[in-house]
């Protein structure tokens, strides 16, 4: 097994939601076959506007053929967690890919047009580390880039899949999403203090392995969450929002 980067941006050209599965042709098979029961780290080029960074991360599941097309494949992922800060390719004169860096220290512009790459271990954990910022829950990533990266690298996935964790990031990006707004009803309501009655929701349940991302999930008022949650409320796929007609 191994780590990869993916490429999967603004408007893509393949079949891609990043969340459930992306499109890939058969010159990268290999590299994602090697990932399979490992992680992949999502990154957004600069077409269509794009920001040249990393994203989310993932773990690669499986792989099926194309339906309608023998020579691209999908990868599909689970476990999908948005990074609280997108992280830049590179900061100054430091490359999270090395391979990405050329000799007199500009980008490499054959390695960053390849969609697929693979990953040094320590890399992935520097990435994840800087994407995550200030996660008190992510004990592993709280040492110092100057130390020994393998002292700290393999304890990151377990965290990855941790509960407490995925809920605080979250509930991180959706508040930011929204404002710490309600989405159904407009209502911005704070303690003054800093604290806000919204909640985050997800669409698609946990329970029934709904993705940690923003585009699963709602900022909501704690009586509409109760109401989202018991199908008395709920949405259409054009975002309007529909209520249940018997007994309520």
């Amino acid at each position: 097994m191994s780590k990869i980067i993916f490429t999967s941006g603004v408007n893509p050209e393949y079949d891609d939601i990043p969340e459930v599965r992306c499109e890939f042709p058969r010159r990268y098979l290999k590299m994602v076959e090697d990932a399979v029961g490992d992680w992949v780290i999502y990154y957004e080029p600069r077409k269509n506007g794009g920001r040249m960074s990393y994203y989310a991360s993932a773990r690669v599941v499986k792989l099926e053929t194309h339906p309608l097309n023998r020579d691209h494949f999908y990868m599909y992922v689970t476990d999908y967690i948005e990074f609280v800060n997108p992280v830049s390719f590179r900061d100054e004169a430091h490359f999270y890919e090395r391979a990405l860096r050329r000799d007199d220290g500009k980008p490499n512009q054959g390695a960053l047009g390849w969609s697929v790459r693979r990953l040094p271990e320590e890399e992935f954990s520097l990435i994840l580390q800087k994407g995550f910022g200030e996660m008190p829950a992510i004990e592993p990533l709280e040492a110092s880039v100057n130390e020994a990266i393998a002292e700290y690298g393999r304890p990151v996935v377990p965290q990855l899949v941790n509960r407490p964790l995925r809920g605080k990031v979250f509930s991180r990006i959706i508040h930011s999403a929204y404002d710490q707004t309600c989405a159904f009803t407009g209502l911005h309501l704070s303690n003054g203090e800093g604290l806000f009655e919204a909640e985050v929701a997800h669409i698609r349940a946990v329970k029934d392995h709904g993705p940690d991302s923003p585009r699963n999930g709602l900022a909501l008022t704690q009586t509409i969450h109760w109401l989202f949650d018991e199908g008395v409320l709920s949405l259409e796929n054009d975002g309007r929002i529909l209520q249940a007609g018997r007994l309520v």
